[in-house]
């Protein structure tokens, strides 16, 4: 049942000495997915509101700069995706829901054996 989803791809012409598009695009892509997740790190652990200020909008910014190189790429076909069937789905969401039942009880162990720690 997988249905490739994706636009005409657009050839790349080789060019062993520098970059094509595509090496260019994925790259950039890449990079930004790392960028966004530093940031995201850096606002998760911003120690006090005001640099917290000032690296939301750098994460949000390099977030939505990563979708559109995504976008572009999927629009020049070099980004397929495929169409998945329903039983596939329900699989994959039954199992990522034990997860957070397991993640859940994790954290209430965890919860409960700081406070033991901390209050003896």
């Amino acid at each position: 049942m997988n249905e490739r989803v994706t636009n005409e791809k657009h050839d790349v012409l080789p060019n062993n000495e520098t970059f094509n598009d595509w090496d260019m695009l994925h790259d950039t892509l890449t990079s930004l997915k790392h960028l966004g997740t530093t940031y995201g790190m850096a606002c998760t652990e911003a120690s006090n509101k005001h640099f917290l200020k000032e690296m939301e909008p750098l994460a949000k910014e390099t977030n939505k700069l990563a979708r559109d190189c995504y976008n572009l790429m999927f629009i020049y076909g070099w980004y397929p995706i495929f169409k998945e069937n329903e039983q596939r789905i329900v699989s994959v969401c039954e199992k990522f829901e034990s997860y957070k039942s397991q993640i859940c009880d994790w954290w209430l162990f965890y919860i409960f054996v700081t406070s033991e720690v901390v209050f003896m």
